[in-house]
């Protein structure tokens, strides 16, 4: 089947062919939980995984001493991106999109697209909505943001008349993880 075929069955009733546009936020709620794999790892092996990927200068001990008395202050905060944060958020989205789904396929009978429209629905409310349990939503959402706005600008000379801008590490793990969505796709059939 062709990919301009594709797209024609895509957006047809029912089940099949159309639950391909289910791989978009089944790919992004897979990629929160590898995510939030990435910050078990960075803890378990001692790696300031925050500076790592915002290319933050290196700390004198006095600042770290401080940052660690500040840590433990606010070690009750809701807002600290954990890896169980991310398992759980991982996990709820799973479960949102089939119930979403399934609700709206098979007893409202209504379309793949419509379900997923639906769903990006719920999900930004709740984001948006300022509870103080998904502030830690917001500020990653934010980083996420950022970063790809990064993306997007040109850094060198010719077109932006200066000197090009060091490509930070964040830049480069950003792209290849954009990369690697971008290559998610149906199998073809025969």
């Amino acid at each position: 089947m062709s990919s301009g075929q594709e797209v024609g069955d895509i957006f047809a009733y029912g089940s099949g062919p159309a639950t391909a546009l289910l791989r978009s936020p089944t790919v992004i709620i897979a990629t929160i939980a590898l995510w939030g794999m990435n910050i078990q790892l960075f803890r378990k092996f001692g790696i300031d995984h925050v500076r790592v990927l915002t290319g933050g200068s290196p700390q004198s001990e006095d600042d770290k001493e401080q940052k660690l008395g500040e840590k433990e202050e606010s070690s009750t905060d809701a807002n600290e991106m954990t890896s169980g944060k991310c398992f759980l958020l991982a996990g709820i989205l799973f479960a949102l999109l089939n119930l979403v789904t399934n609700i709206w396929m098979n007893i409202f009978n209504g379309t793949t697209i419509t379900a997923i429209l639906i769903y990006y629905a719920i999900i930004l409310t709740a984001i948006i909505v300022p509870f103080r349990c998904t502030q830690w939503i917001r500020n990653g959402a934010k980083v996420f943001l950022h970063r790809g706005k990064e993306l997007f600008i040109p850094r060198c000379a010719c077109v932006t008349g200066r000197a090009p801008i060091p490509v930070p590490f964040i830049d480069v793990f950003f792209a290849d993880g954009m990369c690697s969505l971008s290559k998610v796709r149906s199998p073809s059939t025969t």
